[in-house]
């Protein structure tokens, strides 16, 4: 089932339209207590899913293919080589040319040792290139519970490595095949419950490898940034991340690396012995290293669980709003959208919560964006059968195409027949939709000029969508 919402929201007692457009994908018919979506990762071409909880704790993967502004299911992925335990799905990461998806088993009660599969994305088919290992001495790791992708080069975590303390594992491709390359512990006084590579993400040079000492009162908050250096990840800086008047806070558990900004979950902060709302930290690459740009707060709300998850891409960010536990069903949690100006600068341009989303949802808890996309997994519903959405932000976007599109819609306000006047013939499809979101009708587009009709539609104001294989926009016209 597809759903497309345009929505309202009030920010700073001022209402702005936003049209994030949000499409649900199909769950491919799954049992129940499946947490469909606990693991969720997408690029420009494919979304992936995890189900961990499939076939006895086994766990599966299913792949969704962008057709368009639709995304259709494609195949389901289950290697044979797991078994009952393994929690196949978690961990994911993904580039254009790969899928990597942890199995980082029970590691709470299992003795046993995660592996990574690694996926040859070519052309819609998806190939197992890789199974990634490490030694014994990894044995109740969470070896696989996050990784991430540069080039041929894939980064895992093992957060609950060495009691708690955590390391990272690097494995590159030589002669095709995946061999281990590096191994980064934390640097400096360790304490203990450190839990170095809760989560792990990098881009343009650059590795951020999140840590928080679980330990009261003292909680650190720290972020690691590598730098690689003559073919190796050098530790360059140590990132202190710490909201004002906040003694303890858990930022570590999302960390996302875009280009040369650093978006840093921080959820959970006690400000004044009292719970606080949480929020976000960016950081930019200035001429002085890794410098905090932004703080993100939300003011007004009781939920305490803001900035658990985020995710961002070039022009835009999404930060979940949820709670722990979440013991209120009829205050859902919340998704914000925000565009990114400047380093300084992000633009809340969404605040929603998900189609008969309720308390116990967790919405958000697992996400990932790509240029103009993104995806949110909700994991847990009232029977641990969870949705997961894909949110469409082009109609924000900031990117042309790369040819003058001369298109006109008249008259405007329209009475019975709107002219769509496109002369390079860019769009192939026409959307009429109404300011809550409903699809009214769907033209295909044939020639330069084409006529659509008004006549049955009630008075008031619509959001017309057009879309081309290398164009899209979006124009609004009132029927009077």
């Amino acid at each position: 089932m597809k759903q497309r919402l345009l929505l309202f929201f009030l920010f700073f007692q001022s209402v702005s339209f936003a049209q994030v457009n949000l499409i649900e994908l199909q769950n491919p018919q799954l049992p129940a207590q499946n947490q469909f979506g606990y693991g969720t990762v997408m690029n420009e071409d494919f979304a992936v899913v995890g189900s961990f909880y499939i076939d006895d704790q086994r766990g599966a993967c299913y792949i969704y293919q962008r057709n368009g502004s639709d995304w259709d299911y494609l195949m389901e992925l289950q290697p044979e080589q797991t078994e009952s335990g393994d929690w196949f799905g978690l961990g994911m990461s993904m580039s254009d040319d790969y899928l990597v998806v942890g199995a980082p088993k029970d590691h709470w009660v299992t003795p046993e040792v995660g592996k990574v599969y690694v996926y040859a994305i070519d052309d819609g088919d998806f190939t197992l290139d890789g199974v990634l290992e490490v030694s014994s001495i990894y044995r109740e790791s969470g070896f696989g519970l996050w990784s991430t992708i540069i080039g041929d080069e894939i980064i895992v975590s093992a957060p609950d490595y060495d009691f708690s303390i955590g390391g990272v594992v690097t494995f590159k491709k030589i002669d095709g095949e995946w061999v281990q390359s590096q191994e980064i512990r934390p640097n400096g006084e360790i304490g203990e419950d450190l839990f170095f590579g809760r989560c792990v993400s990098a881009d343009n040079n650059w590795l951020a490898i999140s840590a928080n000492k679980s330990v009261s009162p003292n909680i650190q908050q720290k972020v690691y940034m590598y730098e690689r250096l003559e073919e190796e990840w050098s530790l360059v800086d140590i990132l202190d991340v710490e909201g004002e008047n906040a003694s303890i806070q858990a930022p570590g558990y999302s960390v996302d690396l875009v280009g040369n900004e650093l978006f840093v979950g921080n959820h959970m902060p006690i400000v004044n012995d009292e719970p606080g709302a949480g929020g976000g930290f960016v950081f930019s690459l200035t001429e002085n290293g890794w410098q905090q740009t932004l703080a993100l707060e939300v003011e007004n709300t009781p939920i305490e669980n803001t900035g658990r998850q985020i995710a961002q891409s070039e022009d835009f960010a999404i930060m979940g709003v949820s709670m722990n536990p979440p013991d209120d069903f009829e205050n859902p949690h919340r998704i914000l959208c925000y565009k990114k100006n400047t380093p300084s600068d992000w633009e809340l341009i969404e605040s929603f919560s998900f189609p008969s989303s309720n308390g116990l949802d967790w919405q958000g808890f697992h996400m990932d964006m790509k240029g103009d996309w993104g995806i949110i997994g909700t994991a847990h519903g009232l029977n641990d059968d969870g949705q997961v959405f894909i949110l469409d932000f082009r109609a924000f976007s900031n990117t042309e195409p790369s040819f003058d599109v001369e298109l006109s819609l008249y008259p405007n306000p329209v009475l019975d027949k709107l002219m769509v006047s496109d002369r390079e013939q860019v769009f192939d499809v026409l959307r009429v939709y109404d300011v809550q979101g409903r699809q009214y009708s769907s033209f295909d587009l044939i020639g330069e000029t084409q006529e659509i009709s008004f006549r049955d539609l009630p008075a008031g104001t619509y959001f017309i969508e057009l879309e081309g294989a290398d164009a899209y926009t979006t124009r609004q016209v009132v029927k009077e």
